[in-house]
């Protein structure tokens, strides 16, 4: 007789990534991988797994010794300040006799420890104070007497509170929580009792859920959502008194929602039940089955959340680098932050910033995921709106010679932290939300954006050249005159912020375009129009290098393809029959003619800058450091790094100018054996394997074709470190040589960006080409 497969054969003989699993509430959950030990375990256990495996304790100072970094001198190095260990924030002082004024009403938690006492305590919960007291001691002006008080009381807490507190905080839930949530939690091997959340409670961190209190719709689903299948089957049982057919959960959370919500009527009539309507009742019986339900109030998830984000400003919430860099998952350069002002003058503009990075999260999720389209519509009019009043208070501002109050004006003021304004990125969402207008035909909202994002031309400067383009071919789809878009072309071809590219884009629309308007006799004079614009074009293409922007060499590659669409990315059968795409199409075809290459889109370039301008990129420059845990200087990307080391770049491109393949070589292995692997911006030291790889590659690359590279970087990082060529290659036999091929598919054409680098990589004297891959054997 054939045994029974039992569930345990079942997922024995199933890969880990194919499995689905549920949550306790019933809802789906994924599998995933731990950030930390790379363990696949389910979403649902994630943040359980996570409180185990960062269970690394390290031995922390007492509350009484927190913050000496802050009262030293803010020219420390790096190098001395990681030599402290965990006492990077120790300062000798009693935090709360720094700011009696402030925190003397603030309840007392627990025992006061002594200040030569240590304990041991989670990574994660050491990268929580740190965050505090970062914020405590240095940015303690952005914060009013009430936000100081709460960000003190959570600071002194007892450990076990801190880590409760820590962990309700961390949920990706911000709404509302019931205990049983966190029944399975520990610290010290201990379970969490209800007292310590009622104790929490107390002190004003976490709010009750209040049956007689009014509800919104959101606080209904939250709640409904915190229970699983069974249990709401027997709510709809208990409020419509009849089995439900299960048509899902999500179903059933609606159903229950709407008539919570009085959208539908429960029995025919508002009857009651034991004196009761039914509704309380059933939310009753819901609160019976979760027990106590609570929540941490908005304003404090708000705030504790611009706290975390200040300390680590240019890294994800989701995985500061300050808790990689203490787990010993990341090592950072040694630098000294010298500065003399803080990134936020103001807390308005503190405020506005991070609300606006918030709002900007939620709106690239509704764009990536393309169904909430209320969200998006609602943040991109909602920027759209505060670029208005940007702009007219700077108008104003211009005419009246007074001076504006808004946040954004006073950090925008400054060519370095003018990238942490709020309208840096009200100019992004505005931007990003083009594409989606254009594609619903709205022309006439697209204009006045684009519009709007031109007048501010310290802002997201390396756009401009985007922000014309559009700005043109949507004046003509929306049936604006040959007349009014050619005056908008040669406007755009005056704007000194406009790169190379860029302005040979717009120069030859402006040409067809004055060849039309003469053609169809659409504007007076238009043959002086049209030497008027040649001439202007003429002077737009006088760089050395748009001599070969006609004439860029190209390779045809034929493939078998899998399957044909124009509209999609196309797959094609290797020599070997397996399914490859374009780049690695093209890799193999090379690799039959002798070529090595690896397809990295420009990396290897950015990992070598990052690798020759290590001391450039960290030498001591005023306000670009900030704090311990940054892969770059704040200046990169924007025209003020170049500026402020002007001098060392040109010495730097000099003697790259003279290296030979040795110098490069030595250099390569110099630098690796110094810093190997810290994090730079745009490094990626196992690109190639090993260093000494590495190294011989980048000796095959000309010493002219890296200066010329660098030197653009080093103008624009923002702009040249994308549009690379897809490939690089290389070979020893019969010669040594390189080679730079940018991959196009059937229905793919060049950008402008594209087109610029291989210009100049071919003015530079390198081997540079475009790979064409069609359909067929060519």
């Amino acid at each position: 007789m054939k045994r029974q497969r039992t569930l345990t054969d079942v997922l024995r003989n199933v890969s880990v990534r194919s499995l689905s699993f549920h949550c306790a509430n019933g809802s789906p959950s994924k599998v995933v991988s731990c950030p930390s030990c790379n363990k696949r375990v389910t979403a649902c256990r994630i943040n359980d797994h996570l409180d185990d495996c960062l269970k690394v304790t390290d031995k922390l100072p007492s509350i009484n010794s927190y913050g000496n970094s802050f009262a030293c001198s803010s020219e420390t190095p790096v190098s001395s300040r990681a030599q402290q260990g965990s006492e990077d924030f120790s300062t000798g002082e009693d935090i709360s006799a720094a700011a009696p004024s402030v925190f003397q009403n603030c309840p007392q938690v627990g025992p006061r420890r002594d200040s030569s006492t240590c304990e041991l305590l989670p990574v994660q919960l050491k990268v929580f104070k740190q965050c505090f007291a970062y914020a405590l001691f240095k940015n303690d002006s952005l914060f009013t007497d009430e936000e100081k008080k709460f960000i003190q009381l959570v600071y002194t807490l007892p450990s076990r509170l801190q880590e409760l507190f820590r962990n309700i905080l961390s949920r990706k839930n911000k709404s509302w929580h019931a205990y049983r949530e966190f029944s399975n939690l520990s610290y010290n091997n201990t379970s969490y009792c209800e007292d310590e959340f009622l104790l929490l409670q107390k002190y004003g961190l976490l709010e009750a859920f209040r049956l007689e209190a009014e509800h919104c719709s959101a606080d209904t689903i939250y709640i409904l959502n915190l229970l699983n299948v069974k249990e709401l089957k027997q709510v709809y049982r208990r409020l419509y008194l009849h089995n439900v057919e299960y048509q899902g959960k999500h179903k059933l959370i609606s159903d229950l929602s709407s008539c919570f919500l009085g959208e539908s009527v429960v029995h025919g009539a508002q009857c009651k039940m034991d004196g009761q309507s039914p509704r309380k009742d059933c939310w009753r019986h819901i609160i019976s089955l979760l027990g106590h339900i609570f929540r941490i109030p908005l304003h404090l998830v708000i705030l504790f959340d611009n706290v975390c984000r200040l300390s680590c400003i240019q890294s994800s919430p989701e995985t500061p680098l300050i808790l990689l860099a203490t787990m010993n998952k990341l090592k950072f350069p040694h630098y000294t932050c010298n500065y003399t002002r803080p990134a936020f003058l103001s807390r308005d503009a503190f405020r506005e910033f991070f609300g606006a990075v918030r709002d900007e999260e939620i709106f690239d999720a509704a764009l990536c995921n393309g169904s909430n389209r209320a969200e998006f519509e609602e943040i991109s009019s909602k920027a759209h709106l505060m670029l208005e009043k940007y702009c007219q208070a700077y108008k104003d501002q211009v005419a009246d010679g007074k001076e504006s109050r808004l946040p954004s004006f006073e950090q925008i003021s400054h060519p370095v932290f003018k990238i942490f304004s709020g309208l840096w990125i009200f100019c992004n969402i505005c931007w990003h939300s083009i594409p989606v207008l254009e594609r619903k035909k709205d022309f006439k909202t697209c204009i006045r954006r684009l519009s709007l994002l031109l007048e501010f031309k310290e802002i997201c400067s390396h756009r401009r050249g985007r922000y014309w383009n559009r700005l043109s071919l949507d004046m003509l789809h929306f049936g604006h005159s040959t007349s009014e878009v050619l005056k908008i072309c040669l406007q755009a071809l005056e704007d000194e912020y406009l790169n190379d590219g860029e302005r040979v884009i717009i120069s030859r629309r402006a040409i067809r375009l004055a060849r039309k308007a003469r053609k169809y006799d659409e504007v007076a004079n238009s043959s002086s129009l049209l030497q008027q614009v040649n001439k202007v074009a003429r002077s737009c293409t006088s760089n050395s290098y748009f001599k070969y922007w006609r004439s860029i060499p190209e390779e045809g590659i034929g493939g078998r393809p899998v399957s044909w669409s124009r509209h999609k990315r196309n797959l094609f059968f290797g020599q070997n029959d397996q399914l490859l795409g374009v780049e690695e199409l093209c890799l193999e075809y090379y690799s039959l003619k002798g070529w090595s290459g690896i397809h990295c889109e420009g990396s290897l370039m950015t990992t070598l800058f990052g690798i020759f301008f290590w001391n450039i990129l960290f030498m001591d420059v005023v306000d670009v450091f900030q704090n311990d845990y940054q892969r770059a200087p704040f200046d990169l990307g924007t025209e003020a790094f170049y500026e402020s080391r002007s001098t060392e770049i040109e010495q730097k491109l000099s003697q790259i100018l003279h290296y030979d393949k040795n110098d490069i070589f030595h250099e390569v292995v110099a630098v690796y054996e110094q810093h190997g692997f810290e994090e730079c911006v745009g490094v990626n030291w196992s690109l190639l394997g090993s260093v000494e790889t590495l190294a011989s590659v980048a000796s095959l690359i000309p010493s002219p074709v890296l200066a010329g590279c660098f030197e653009k970087l080093s103008k624009n990082y923002r702009y040249w470190s994308g549009g690379q060529p897809d490939l690089f290659l290389w070979r020893t036999v019969p010669e040594e040589q390189v080679k730079f091929v940018e991959v196009k598919g059937p229905s793919d054409s060049l950008s402008e960006r594209q087109h610029s680098w291989l210009c100049l990589l071919l003015s530079f004297g390198a081997n540079a080409a475009v790979a064409r891959v069609r359909p067929g054997t060519l």
